[in-house]
């Protein structure tokens, strides 16, 4: 049980910062570099990790973690190394030329996903092959979910949108047009297909 609490409160810490961003849009969006590059030149982070999603991480871990039962300081620091994680892995990114906001499987996972056990041993006596397994489950998951922002609710659906770019706009729009190959589908969700294929066509 706790196991499967460890890797709950790790995706709230995730997705945190995704959450901030569908509700929140472009409201403190403050970068953590400040916009200051690095002495190769490039970005330290990049624009894209602000200090909204970090607090967003820490904000997240220590009230999920309350909610599971864990201890307080537990859910903080856990949000507090995944997000130092996080940032290590954009770091990495950009001192080998990986584009800002870029998916990279592992890399965008495996520091995020490791550095809370730092604090986590500390509280529960879990096993190495629970730790692999958490760990791998949470990258697998984490992966879907940042492509499916990345490609789904933060790409223009095709050229010449005339919208502004809102997750939550093209969440409503990407599941208005996911109608199955049931026949009936389209009468049964009929307001979905008229928005789908008046305004997104």
């Amino acid at each position: 049980m706790i196991p499967f609490k460890i890797l709950i409160l790790l995706f709230a810490v995730n997705f945190a910062p995704t959450f901030a961003t569908y509700y929140l849009h472009n409201k403190w969006i403050k970068p953590l570099d400040m916009g200051y590059d690095f002495i190769d030149g490039r970005p330290v982070l990049g624009n894209h990790k602000t200090i909204r999603g970090a607090l967003s991480g820490i904000f997240a871990g220590t009230i999920t973690g309350y909610l599971l039962g864990f201890p307080i300081v537990m859910g903080f620091l856990v949000g507090f190394f995944s997000m130092i994680g996080d940032i290590l892995s954009s770091f990495i990114k950009r001192r080998i030329n990986y584009p800002i906001g870029s998916v990279v499987i592992g890399l965008d996972q495996i520091f995020e996903g490791i550095f809370p056990f730092f604090v986590i041993v500390f509280y529960y006596n879990l096993q190495i092959y629970e730790i692999i397994i958490i760990i791998f489950i949470f990258s697998i998951g984490t992966y879907i979910g940042s492509r499916f922002f990345k490609d789904i609710l933060l790409k223009q659906p095709f050229e010449n949108y005339k919208r502004p770019l809102s997750p939550k706009l093209r969440l409503r729009e990407w599941r208005a047009c996911q109608l199955s190959s049931n026949p009936f589908n389209s009468i049964i969700n009929f307001e979905r297909a008229i928005y789908c294929h008046i305004f997104m066509r």
